[in-house]
């Protein structure tokens, strides 16, 4: 006669199949404080980056408006200069203010060769500017 192997009963089902003990590499690790200060960090950066290529788009719409009224044919677009006036009341100050606050968008070691590369830029950008309304008669 042939033994048929016993038969197995709900509860050793759970034993064998449910839950087990807690396995520390199956569950991620809460996040330290260190990962909290990053992420904070890098969100931070992210926002500046922003606002810094918002104030640099706005530089660029300033400076396209003051120099299309210097280079302008036409006397009667902008006959008091205002355009080119206004222009270079706004774009110093904002040119400034993204050359200050861009650096900030680079990681912390980088910091130093970013203001360097920032503000040789702004040097750089508002030279030209200015060069180039000096060529048109302008300036």
């Amino acid at each position: 006669m042939e033994q048929t192997p016993p038969e197995e009963y709900p509860h050793e089902w759970v034993d064998r199949y449910g839950p087990q003990r807690y396995a520390p590499q199956a569950y991620p690790q809460p996040p330290s404080a260190a990962d909290g200060r990053q992420q904070a960090m890098l969100a931070l950066r992210c926002v500046v980056g922003v606002i810094g290529g918002c104030a640099v788009a706005f530089w660029a719409l300033v400076v396209y408006a003051m120099l299309g009224s210097a280079f302008d044919t036409n006397p009667a677009t902008d006959p008091h200069g205002y355009g080119i006036v206004f222009g270079v009341l706004i774009s110093v100050p904002v040119s400034l203010f993204w050359a200050l606050l861009l650096p900030f968008a680079a990681p912390r070691h980088w910091w130093g060769r970013a203001f360097a590369i920032s503000l040789l830029a702004f040097l750089a950008l508002n030279g030209l500017v200015f060069w180039a309304l000096s060529v048109s008669g302008a300036g």
